[in-house]
């Protein structure tokens, strides 16, 4: 972390380079769900597929931003919590 700061590279383009490599892992892991999803199980989707995927996509990414905020609020304090339970 402390290399990066002396590169030069500031706090928001760290921030988007995260979320952009953790949004195309995000994108390929929902693609490959909703593909076992529908031609393994046989589960059948009622409505716009593509509106199904956008959801599973926006879900995992409020999860992604959820564990940036927690990171960044808690730190050390959640990580000493994980640790005592």
């Amino acid at each position: 972390m402390e290399r990066t700061k002396v590169a030069g590279v500031t706090d928001v383009e760290l921030l988007i380079s995260h979320f952009l490599t953790q949004f195309v892992l995000l994108t390929c892991q929902s693609i490959l769900s909703f593909a076992i999803m529908i031609s393994v199980f046989k589960i059948q989707v009622h409505g716009s597929l593509i509106l199904a995927y956008l959801m599973g996509v926006l879900i995992g990414v409020a999860g992604i931003s959820f564990g940036k905020l927690t990171k960044k609020v808690g730190g050390d304090f959640l990580l000493l919590l994980f640790r005592i339970f």
